[in-house]
This record gives structure tokens, sequence and C-alpha cells, in this order.
């Protein structure tokens, strides 16, 4: 028969292998800003140049933006995106129709391709 060990026992056990109590935090000692992250104006391009052109996916975008000098890779478009509620086309089409509701006037562009998206998802 195998002996249980009760939790004090198992800690002891542990203390005894390790040497020392483990100092165990459930709190997160993750950066609260990455020193990584995009800047808050790179986000805001991205985010104004995905509702010019909500057609355009990922990739199309960090393609498009490297060409105005703003080097990002097509992930963190996404990432910028999807935190931004922008993830499909759908979702920017939709965005689009309601910024032209608040009295934004909308392109020729950006008219043509909602109306594209719209009709492809219905």
């Amino acid at each position: 028969m195998v002996p249980t060990l009760s939790a004090n026992d198992r800690s002891n056990n542990i203390n005894h292998w390790f040497g020392q109590p483990m100092n165990i935090t459930t709190t997160s000692t993750s950066h609260p800003l990455h020193p990584q992250t995009t800047p808050p104006e790179i986000a805001a391009k991205i985010i104004e140049v995905s509702l010019s052109r909500p057609l355009l996916g990922c990739c199309k975008l960090a393609e498009l933006l490297r060409h105005n000098s703003i080097l990002i890779s097509s992930p963190t478009v996404q990432k910028i995106l999807i935190k931004h509620q922008l993830a499909s086309r759908h979702d920017r089409a939709i965005r689009v129709l309601a910024l032209a509701r608040s009295g934004r006037e909308l392109s020729a562009t950006q008219k043509i391709q909602v109306e594209r998206i719209l009709r492809i998802k219905t």
C-alpha cells in the first residue's frame, strides 16, 4: 500500500527537494504595455485605411501601408483589426455604413466596395 501525504507533508517534501518554499503568485507579471506594442497613431492609420478600402484583407493592407512607409506585418494588422472588431470585410462594410449614417461622406471606392461586400454576403 502506498502511503498518502497530506497537503502540508507534500509542501514540506517540495521544500525539502527545492531547498526553499516556492513563491507562487496569481497575478500576472507581464508588462501592462508590451515594449513592442504598435503605437496608437499607427493603429489609427490601419483603421483609417481599412475603412477607406474595406474590401482589402490583412496582407493587402500591410502591403498598402508599406508603400506609405509604415512597416507592419500582416498578422499585426489582423490583430489590430480584430481588437477593433473589424476583422471581416462584412464588419468593415457595416462600420463604413455607420459612418455614412453619422454624416461622413463616402468616397466612390467605399460605396462600390461596400455594395459589393453586402451583395456577396446576402
